[in-house]
């Protein structure tokens, strides 16, 4: 992973053919083709074609566009009857599907032990299900997210690429005080930068606030780790968690505390304001890895932004507050090939970008828009059926298939239900 050539130590704020699937799209059956689609592994030329494409930077969607992905950057882009274009190793039809750039996740976090033992890779995946490619650590454990940071550059693991910001406090050492003064400050920087961090994540005074509960969301019925269905259980102290005796007046007033945050933020966008999305996931119920950016991007619609605008927070912006807008966050030849291909259109349904897909309309076999004014009232060839969901996420060029990453993460929960079910259940 490139970084930008000067240390960066910024402020993190805690704050139409779809596919139709069940829980996820289907997974593929493996074929023996030359450039047959694969799973994980490095591919010189990717070649994606027939996609419509949103840019990024909030540029309105064209297409069909053919992708030359290669050497893990974009290539080429157009079309391919235009001009002479290299064989592929790897094609990916991505007729009526959408090709967006994959999300920059500037506020996370890599669990394992903290909120109990989860796998790591249970988090990887669902963050790449959901269409994470960048995934900015802001305060875990130094060593450890520097390892995974040269492995997930040097594609040893499965992950997002990962930016590293360690919280002030986690570059002190043993016994060593912090008063807050300027010459402090700039000593921990220095020393953040020697330790081969990206930034610094600075937390200033706050108050603690209730949150509001999401405990029967569909996905948690097989994606959801034991560990974290424990974390979740009410608790005046442990960070982000809901509180015991929860009150119609405290959900009234908390809903009110979005409305409130969601005009800020409106404000702020229309004043020229960079907004990135992040989900802090693993904390509070509806955040679960991944699903928690899924449910950002519904947020900022409801807050009043256009969709493109949205995709912009979550892509070119992300990438420019991480100092990588150079070569991240678009489709754009020369930039990382960092691609999404979405089963659906975003720009009219974000819930397609859900790793769980979503409730769709179908008319004849062929998923249409609910106000397209073809369907009237007890015609039998009208069905809801689920669908959208994204179908690859390609980071530096590697794709991996969504629904093989979400078969691993049932696989997970599985094993660790199992388990904590053998270790509960009474001694005989």
């Amino acid at each position: 992973m490139r970084t930008s050539p000067r240390f960066l130590a910024r402020i993190t704020l805690g704050v139409a053919a779809w596919a139709l699937v069940s829980g996820a799209p289907a997974a593929q059956a493996p074929s023996t083709a030359a450039n047959a689609a694969v799973h994980a592994k490095q591919v010189k030329r990717l070649l994606i074609t027939n996609a419509m494409v949103i840019p990024g930077p909030a540029v309105p969607a064209s297409g069909p566009i053919d992708i030359l992905l290669e050497d893990g950057l974009i290539a080429r882009m157009g079309s391919r009857t235009a001009g002479r274009w290299p064989a592929a190793d790897m094609v990916i039809d991505a007729t009526g599907k959408y090709v967006m750039p994959g999300i920059v996740n500037t506020h996370m976090h890599w669990h394992e032990e903290r909120v109990g033992p989860i796998p790591i890779q249970y988090e990887r995946n669902l963050y790449l299900a959901a269409g994470v490619t960048t995934a900015r650590e802001v305060g875990g454990d130094f060593e450890k997210t520097k390892q995974w940071r040269a492995d997930s550059a040097a594609h040893k693991i499965i992950a997002p690429r990962i930016v590293h910001y360690p919280m002030l406090r986690d570059l002190l050492k043993p016994g060593e005080t912090f008063n807050g003064s300027p010459a402090e400050h700039r000593a921990l920087v220095r020393a953040a930068k020697e330790r081969g961090a990206d930034g610094i994540k600075l937390i200033g005074p706050m108050d603690r606030d209730d949150l509001i509960r999401a405990q029967n969301l569909p996905w948690y019925k097989e994606l959801l780790h034991p560990s974290l269905e424990e974390y979740y259980k009410p608790s005046m102290t442990r960070h982000g968690t809901f509180w015991t005796g929860w009150t119609a007046t405290q959900e009234v007033r908390w809903r009110k505390n979005y409305q409130v945050w969601m005009a800020a933020l409106r404000e702020f966008g229309l004043k020229g304001g960079t907004i990135t999305t992040g989900d802090d996931a693993g904390y509070l119920y509806g955040s679960l890895y991944g699903f928690g950016i899924s449910r950002e991007l519904e947020l900022h619609e409801e807050a009043g932004f256009h969709p493109l605008e949205v995709i912009k927070h979550a892509t070119s912006d992300g990438a420019k507050v991480i100092g990588m807008a150079d070569r991240l966050g678009r489709v754009r030849v020369g930039y990382m090939a960092d691609l999404l291909v979405v089963n659906g259109n975003p720009l009219e349904n974000l819930r397609v970008m859900n790793p769980y897909g979503t409730d769709v309309m179908s008319y004849n076999g062929q998923i249409i828009n609910n106000y397209s004014g073809i369907v009237k009232p007890g015609d039998a060839n009208v069905k809801s059926v689920h669908g959208g969901g994204i179908e690859w996420t390609i980071k530096d060029g590697i794709p991996y298939h969504v629904p093989a990453l979400v078969k691993e993460v049932k696989e997970l929960v599985a094993k660790g239900r199992a388990e904590r079910t053998r270790t509960t259940s009474p001694q005989q």
